[in-house]
């Protein structure tokens, strides 16, 4: 299994990372636990740093696509985790900003940035107001 060390030292070629034998590990996690093996994993902005670096060494004039996912969101919200689930949007938000600056810099990229699906009804709201309608109380977490 690969590391975020491993990630900084891949250079131009094809480069495939595996850093978790199934779902990386959440950022609460990681922060909290900074000497745990997990925490060596790479974080989504870090991963979308070195894509776009790599996508662009030696870059021919056909460009690139590059797909990043933050699919630790929909998991975290699925379980109504809010704590977790606003940490990883906090790392999709971090890895859209890469991606952006490199747009601005290039000027001749798109970005796009959508969601597949909405999970778990998760919103953010005035504070002490709730919006589900069928709901009698604001959630626990």
């Amino acid at each position: 299994m690969a590391t975020g060390d491993d990630l900084d030292s891949a250079d131009a070629g094809k480069v495939f990372g595996l850093f978790n034998r199934g779902n990386m590990t959440v950022e609460k996690f990681k922060r909290e636990h900074p000497d745990s093996v997990q925490a060596e994993e790479p974080s989504l902005p870090e991963m979308a740093t070195k894509a776009i670096d790599l996508l662009t060494s030696g870059r021919s004039s056909k460009g690139f696509y590059l797909q990043v996912e933050g699919a630790l969101i929909d998991k975290r919200s699925h379980a109504n985790d809010a704590a977790q689930t606003l940490e990883e949007v906090k790392a999709f938000d971090d890895a859209v900003q890469v991606a952006l600056d490199f747009a601005r810099r290039d000027g001749h990229t798109m970005v796009i940035v959508t969601a597949d699906h909405e999970t778990a009804g998760f919103s953010i709201i005035e504070p002490g107001t709730f919006t589900n309608a069928e709901a009698a109380a604001p959630p626990t977490n």
